[in-house]
């Protein structure tokens, strides 16, 4: 389990604990009745053991400094090559803080974190399915696309792509990420 702990304004992003699974069981049943496909309710506890086993991964939630709601979930993994890689399976954000930038503002403070804490220099993540809005997000901060595998997954009868999208970054400086050299 990669520990976790950053305060973004009023949010508070930390590793989800054993007890915290029956909140994000709420969570998932009350927001992302469209993205059970990455993060299924029922595999939750399965998903925490993954992470709680592993020193890589991380499992994150998201919560609002003042009410302690959540606001949100991250799940991922670093892997420690040369150079330094993320992968991000999963960022679920409440619908009220959707299409505001701020997961845009999550994204880019967990990957100077990440970067400042781990040395991660590569960031990565996947698209199960063609989808404008997802593909949108990723790409509108500084992801491209490097890889599309062709009818890789199965969802209701139908054979769907997988993106993978990475991004490189270099050195931070007060809040600021400069992209690596191609």
């Amino acid at each position: 389990m990669l520990d976790v702990n950053l305060i973004i304004d009023n949010m508070i992003i930390s590793s989800i604990q054993k007890e915290d699974i029956p909140y994000v069981g709420n969570y998932f049943k009350s927001q992302c009745k469209s993205q059970n496909e990455e993060l299924e309710i029922s595999n939750i506890y399965e998903k925490f053991l993954e992470y709680y086993v592993s020193e890589n991964e991380f499992f994150l939630k998201i919560n609002d400094k003042e009410t302690n709601d959540i606001l949100g979930i991250i799940k991922g993994r670093v892997e420690f090559k040369n150079p330094h890689e993320a992968w991000i399976w999963s960022i679920s954000l409440n619908q009220s803080i959707r299409s505001k930038g701020i997961g845009s503002i999550i994204l880019k403070e967990l990957s100077i974190y990440l970067k400042e804490e781990y040395g991660v220099r590569c960031f990565y993540t996947r698209i199960i399915k063609e989808n404008s809005s997802k593909l949108n997000f990723w790409t509108k901060n500084g992801y491209e696309i490097i890889k599309v595998s062709k009818d890789i997954y199965k969802i209701n009868d139908k054979k769907t792509n997988m993106f993978v999208l990475k991004k490189s970054i270099g050195r931070t400086n007060n809040g600021q990420i400069y992209a690596m050299e191609k």
